[in-house]
């Protein structure tokens, strides 16, 4: 959800975090919260985040896709 629903402040803004969040559980294969996942892991945004700081984005990509090639990504 994106964090403007919070402050009932609805913007275009809402469309594009909610595109954003679409894109990045394609690209991962795996829901934006995902229960089946260790606590640290289950929210999407916040694991992207963690992978980012730490240098290790391409460790979120679904490597099983067969639409993925991880050298065109």
């Amino acid at each position: 959800m994106a964090p403007e629903w919070l402050s009932l402040v609805i913007t275009q803004k809402v469309d594009v975090y909610s595109f954003g969040i679409i894109v990045l559980e394609v690209l991962c294969g795996r829901r934006n919260i995902d229960g089946s996942q260790q606590e640290e892991d289950r929210h999407l945004l916040k694991l992207f985040g963690r992978k980012q700081e730490e240098g290790q984005l391409l460790d979120l990509v679904d490597k099983c896709s067969d639409d993925m090639q991880l050298n065109a990504v």
